[in-house]
């Protein structure tokens, strides 16, 4: 009767492997949540920022798999190590007329890598470029997300201020056009005053009911952004009065060109490049191996034959030529030696493989163009955003002094209707005006930010640290000089 005990061994080896995937991976599920959003606090641009990235599933989901490769990185370490292969066997072989046999087996066999010319250490060097290279993917990803998480709220502000004024204004034109109407009841003011009044306020009207729904699609925006069930309160103001410090455009220059995220990508692009060439360069190096094998046999346990063997090999492979040699030495105890050695050698395997070095070189310096290329283009970039927020800031400073005249013009409307030397019709235009004048002036203030972050952006600056880094202030760099 045959007997199976060998594939009982089956199920455990499946089992053991198996076991390496029973721990759970769990990507993150975006409970980072800014510490003043979960304590009923006001929310910062920034922190919509941060708490839009942490809701991003998909960036969760990258952020996982970037765990992944970096711990599977780690664990590669494991190819420096020795090999060891355990096997058993049992042939059994059942005649109808001869003499029945069986052979049981167990065998051992360790494989070591001497040297490798320098292949595994390439190998991981290229892994960890290719790494790098995903991380400043990952980090580019999680940037746009939480610029237009930031770029969202900002929209809320400034839609919230134009509603406020329009609100105001068309408060001051139902005023006014009451008084008309008690005007007119005097016989003081004409039906063609009062028809007038009528007109000016329905257009007031419709641009309230405008900007309120642009501010309501902006706020949905914002909660769309953020990942939220309804709107949270907001901290932060569109300031129509603070500006900006002056700019050293040449300093701003030098750090975009050090810190701008495309600039960075692509530094980790050419190392990289560079990996690859050293790989390319080193693969006609051989490699040197050692292996070392036990095995016991018999026809029943304990098992009473026993042989070893270890050898040495050293094989190389190259676009020319290719092949190796080994040498092994061996016995079956207790009388038998064994010794065997082994050459080979295959002419032109892989012709073509000679390209592979200058096309990786062309690689290399098409990588090092590149980055040549965005530096000059983040240094470019950075002195336009300096001179595009100082254009904005004087935009917003015309803008200001033109309200601070339809404020003037205003009052002086009203204080006319009230010594009668004008009709309080002119009360409401003068204010129609001036709420004009005041969202050009929400409008140049959000411009304003809005530069501001393009550049802060380009210095990889945090929403508003444009403010408080004094590293690219102009007075600060004179004083220092």
């Amino acid at each position: 009767m045959m007997s199976f005990w060998p594939l009982l061994g089956v199920p455990c080896v499946v089992l053991v492997a198996g076991c390496a995937t029973l721990h759970p991976v769990v990507a993150p599920t975006g409970s980072g949540a800014p510490s003043c959003l979960q304590s009923g606090a006001c929310l910062t641009a920034a922190q919509a920022g941060l708490l839009a990235i942490a809701h991003d599933p998909q960036l969760n989901a990258e952020e996982a798999r970037l765990v992944l490769r970096e711990d599977a990185w780690h664990l590669g370490l494991r190819a420096w190590m020795p090999k060891l292969t355990v096997a058993c066997g049992d042939d059994e072989r059942v005649s109808l007329y001869g003499p029945d046999s069986r052979t049981m087996t167990l065998s051992a066999r360790i494989d070591q890598p001497l040297w490798d010319g320098g292949r595994l250490a390439m190998s991981r060097s290229l892994e960890r470029a290719d790494l790098a290279v995903a991380a400043a993917d990952h980090e580019r990803s999680r940037r746009q997300v939480g610029e237009a998480a930031i770029t969202a709220y900002r929209s809320v502000l400034a839609s919230r201020a134009r509603l406020a004024i329009r609100r105001a204004s068309i408060d001051v034109a139902v005023k006014e056009r009451a008084i008309i109407a008690t005007q007119m009841a005097r016989g003081l003011a004409t039906a063609n005053d009062l028809s007038d009044a009528d007109v000016q306020l329905a257009g007031m009207e419709v641009d309230l009911a405008q900007a309120a729904t642009a501010t309501r699609l902006a706020e949905e925006e914002l909660i769309e952004a953020l990942g939220l069930e309804s709107m949270p309160e907001l901290g932060d103001e569109l300031s129509l009065v603070s500006g900006y410090p002056a700019i050293d455009a040449e300093r701003a220059a030098d750090i975009a060109a050090e810190r701008s995220p495309e600039v960075v990508a692509a530094r980790h692009e050419v190392e990289k490049k560079k990996a690859q060439q050293r790989s390319v360069a080193t693969s006609w190096l051989p490699t040197i191996g050692i292996v070392a094998s036990a095995q016991a046999s018999g026809t029943s346990l304990p098992l009473t034959r026993a042989s070893w063997s270890v050898g040495l090999s050293v094989d190389f492979a190259g676009p020319l030529a290719s092949g190796g040699s080994a040498a092994t030495i061996g016995g079956e105890p207790p009388c038998d030696r064994s010794a065997q050695t082994q050459y080979r050698l295959a002419v032109l395997p892989d012709p073509a493989g000679m390209l592979n070095a200058p096309a990786a070189a062309i690689d290399f310096a098409l990588a090092e163009q590149l980055l040549a290329g965005l530096m000059a283009k983040a240094r470019r970039a950075a002195r336009t955003a300096v001179v595009t927020l100082e254009l904005a800031e004087r935009t917003r400073n015309a803008a200001a002094r033109a309200l601070e005249l339809a404020d003037a013009r205003a009052a002086l409307e009203v204080f006319r209707a009230s010594i009668g030397q004008a009709v309080h019709l002119d009360v409401v235009q003068a204010e129609l005006a001036r709420s004009e004048k005041a969202i050009d002036l929400v409008d140049a203030a959000a411009a304003m930010v809005a530069a501001a972050r393009e550049l802060e952006k380009l210095l990889d600056l945090a929403p508003g640290d444009l403010l408080r880094d004094t590293t690219v202030h102009a007075s600060d760099i004179e004083g220092a000089s």
